[in-house]
C-alpha cells in the first residue's frame, strides 16, 4: 500500500540516488573548501599535530570528517556519503511538507530538486551547504509541527554546520508572531522555546569562542569578511543560474501570486506552510542576494521554498485545466527536464579529473611536516601540518618570515596564486630570495602543462 501510494517519489528517490552516487564516483580533482575542513577535522582530532585550523569556518562539519579520520575511515568519501545522505533527505522533507498541503506539491518540489544539476553536482564536492541546508528545511518542517525548541536546536545546528543558516531564526520567529496574533502570551512563550533550542547550541559555542579568541563572534566577523567581497556581482546572480539550472522554478512565480491572491481575497490567516516559505525566501534570499561574494551553492538555503512555490505554481494550473491540457503540462515539464539535464551533463565541463601529477604533488609532502602551501588539497592525501596557506607572493614572504624557524616544507601550485598589487614579478623575486635555502624536491606541470607544481624542503 505505501510503495503504490508513494510509487513515483519512490523512483525519483531511486533515481537521484543512481545519479548522485553515479556523480560521487568520479575521480574529480579536490576542491579548496572540502580540504580545508577536512583539514580542520585532522588537526581536531591530533591535537594539532596535523592538519590546519581555519578561525572563520564553522565547526560541525569539521567535527564529522575529523571523527571519520580518527576511526580510520576516509574523510573525503565519508562527507560524499553524508551529502547524498542529506540531499535524499531534503527530497524526502520536501515531499512530506508539500504532499500534507496539497497532492503533488510535495512531488513536483522533489522532483524539480532531484533533477537540478547544480545540486547534483555538489555531491561531488563534499561541502557542507546540503547538510546545513537538510537542517534549516528540518528547522522549518518541526516548527510547522509545533515542536518550538527542537526547531530552535535544529536551527542551531544548521548554524554550526554553515553560519548564514543562523538568518533562519528570523522568519521561524517571525511566523511565530503572525501565527500567534495577537495573543501575545503564547507568542512569548513560543518564542522563547524556540530561542532556548537556539541557544543551547550557540551559547557554548561563543562561550568557547570567547575562551580561545578572546572575542565570542570571531569566526563569523571573519567569515563575513571573506563573503563580502566581489560587490560588482548582480543582486540577480541566484535568480540567473537557478532558471538556467532548472527553467520549471518560473512556476514558483504562479505559486507566489497564488499565495498573495488568496490572502487578499480570503483575509485569513494563509496556509502556514506557504506563509513561513514565504518569510524565508523574502528575508533568507534577498540577504544571501545582496552579498558580494556569490556562488551558486550559496542559494541552497533558499532553494527548498522556491521549489515549494513552484510545486504550489504547478498544481493551481493543473487543477485549472482540463484533461487534454493537463496531458500538454505533463508532457511540457518532461520535455523541459530532459533537455536541460541533457544539456547540463553533456554540455558542460562539469568535472576537472584529477590527474596522476596532481595527486602526486598533493601527496609529496611526509605526514607531520610542517608545511607552508598555496594547495590546501595536500591535506586530502597526506598528514601533514599545515602552518598557513597563500595566495599571493606577497603573502607567501611574510608566513616565510614568522615561520622560517620551524617550517620544513614549501609547497607551491603557481597557478593559485593572484596578483592583486600589480607588482607579481618583483613579490615573487622576493619570495624565492626569501626561500633561497630551500632544495628542490618535486617539480612537475599539470597535464594541461599551465601550472607549476613544485615542493621545496627547507634546510
Amino acid at each position: 500500500m505505501f510503495i503504490k501510494k508513494h510509487g513515483i517519489f519512490l523512483a525519483i528517490c531511486l533515481i537521484a540516488l543512481i545519479i548522485k552516487f553515479v556523480l560521487a564516483a568520479q575521480p574529480t580533482s579536490p576542491w579548496w573548501d572540502p580540504a580545508i575542513y577536512v583539514g580542520m577535522g585532522k588537526y581536531l582530532f591530533s591535537s594539532g599535530m596535523f592538519g590546519l585550523w581555519e578561525i572563520l569556518r564553522p565547526p560541525l562539519w569539521p567535527i564529522i570528517l575529523g571523527e571519520a579520520w580518527s576511526i580510520g575511515l576516509e574523510p573525503l568519501a565519508v562527507a560524499k556519503v553524508l551529502v547524498i545522505a542529506s540531499s535524499l533527505a531534503t527530497l524526502v522533507v520536501l515531499y512530506v511538507l508539500g504532499e500534507k498541503y496539497e497532492k503533488g506539491v510535495g512531488l513536483t518540489a522533489a522532483i524539480l530538486l532531484a533533477t537540478s544539476p547544480i545540486h547534483n553536482f555538489f555531491v561531488t564536492v563534499p561541502t557542507n551547504d546540503i547538510p546545513s541546508t537538510l537542517l534549516s528545511l528540518l528547522a522549518v518542517y518541526t516548527i510547522l509541527q509545533k515542536r518550538y525548541t527542537l526547531s530552535g536546536l535544529l536551527a542551531g545546528l544548521a548554524f554550526l554546520t554553515r553560519f548564514p543558516h543562523a538568518l533562519f531564526m528570523a522568519p521561524l520567529g517571525l511566523f511565530i508572531v503572525i501565527e500567534e496574533w495577537p495573543n501575545f502570551k503564547s507568542t512569548f512563550k513560543k518564542g522563547l522555546a524556540l530561542t532556548a533550542g537556539f541557544a543551547a547550541i550557540v551559547i557554548p559555542y561563543f562561550i568557547l569562542n570567547y575562551i580561545m579568541y578572546q572575542d565570542a563572534l570571531l569566526p563569523i566577523k571573519l567569515g563575513r569578511s571573506i563573503i563580502e567581497g566581489n560587490p560588482d556581482q548582480s543582486p540577480f546572480f541566484y535568480i540567473f543560474y537557478l532558471i538556467a539550472d532548472n527553467p520549471l522554478i518560473l512556476l514558483s512565480l504562479v505559486g507566489i501570486i497564488v499565495f498573495i491572491i488568496s490572502i487578499i481575497k480570503t483575509r485569513k490567516k494563509p496556509e502556514p506552510l506557504f506563509t513561513l516559505s514565504f518569510l524565508c525566501l523574502l528575508i533568507v534570499g534577498t540577504y544571501l542576494s545582496q552579498i558580494g561574494h556569490k556562488e551558486l551553492r550559496y542559494a541552497f538555503p533558499f532553494q527548498p521554498y522556491i521549489l515549494l512555490f513552484a510545486g504550489l505554481g504547478l498544481s493551481y494550473l493543473w487543477n485549472l485545466a482540463h484533461t487534454k491540457k493537463r496531458m500538454l503540462i505533463a508532457v511540457s515539464v518532461i520535455i523541459v527536464l530532459g533537455f536541460t539535464n541533457l544539456f547540463a551533463y553533456t554540455g558542460r565541463a562539469w568535472f576537472d579529473l584529477l590527474s596522476k601529477e596532481r595527486h602526486d604533488y598533493y601527496a609529496f609532502v611526509p605526514p607531520k611536516a610542517r608545511t607552508l602551501t598555496t594547495a590546501p588539497q595536500i591535506m586530502l592525501f597526506s598528514d601533514a601540518k599545515v602552518v598557513g596557506v597563500f595566495d599571493s607572493w606577497e603573502n607567501g614572504s611574510v608566513w616565510l618570515q614568522q615561520e622560517r624557524e620551524t617550517l620544513e616544507y614549501v609547497s607551491i601550485d603557481d597557478c593559485q596564486i593572484f596578483c592583486r598589487s600589480g607588482n607579481c614579478e618583483k613579490q615573487k623575486t622576493a619570495f624565492f630570495n626569501a626561500l633561497a635555502l630551500g632544495d628542490l624536491q618535486y617539480q612537475d606541470s599539470d597535464r594541461e602543462g599551465k601550472c607549476t607544481l613544485s615542493v621545496y624542503k627547507l634546510r
